[in-house]
């Protein structure tokens, strides 16, 4: 394997796992964004069963 082609393999892996990562990284802030307006309306652990334990 040459240098240009580890180099292209290398670009090749970004260009599939940015896809992912930026998908991975929208639900990740959406989730901060409920959790957070969830606090703000000051809905507690014990008013809401279905909320996991780290909201």
């Amino acid at each position: 394997m040459s240098w240009k082609h580890g180099r292209r393999w290398l670009i090749t892996a970004v260009l599939v796992i940015m896809p992912f990562g930026g998908a991975v990284l929208l639900l990740y802030v959406a989730g901060r964004l409920a959790i957070g307006k969830r606090r703000r309306r000051g809905t507690t652990a014990e008013a809401d069963p279905g909320a996991p334990l780290w909201t």
